[in-house]
């Protein structure tokens, strides 16, 4: 969210947990993965859909009242919004683990144990094809 690069950022995002946040962006249609080295995708039924959806919104931080912590300031650069999550962030538990570990609880991915790296994502996602990427 921050884009920090400055030694001590890196240095907490390397060694100490930081807080997360969870990015959500709407989109009618498919983005637009110029850059993206694999895109994968899947067709999902209802009943899973619901469940990666509801776990996703349980990354989201709640108030004392259950509902969902605000969304912090829009980012120039990105169309949607970061809202503080639950958990902390640090190298060994990246976005990469992150994503494996959302869906392997509701049964789209294998555990998410060691992943760190991006090309480690794809061998644990179950039922997900290759697509090929389009150009921006």
């Amino acid at each position: 969210m921050e884009s920090d690069f400055r030694p001590d950022a890196v240095f907490a995002a390397l060694f100490l947990p930081t807080e997360s946040v969870l990015y959500l962006d709407g989109r009618s249609d498919p983005p637009r993965l110029g850059g993206a080295r694999g895109v994968f995708a899947r067709t999902l039924d209802a009943p899973t859909l619901h469940a990666l959806l509801t776990e996703l919104e349980r990354s989201i931080r709640r108030t004392s009242d259950g509902a969902r912590a605000a969304s912090y300031a829009p980012v120039a650069g990105y169309g949607g919004r970061f809202f503080p999550s639950d958990g902390a962030y640090h190298w060994a538990r990246d976005c990469n683990w992150w994503t494996v570990a959302r869906l392997t609880s509701v049964g789209l991915a294998d555990e998410p144990t060691g992943v760190v790296f991006t090309r480690q994502v794809p061998g644990r996602l179950l039922g997900f094809t290759r697509q090929a990427s389009r150009r921006m």
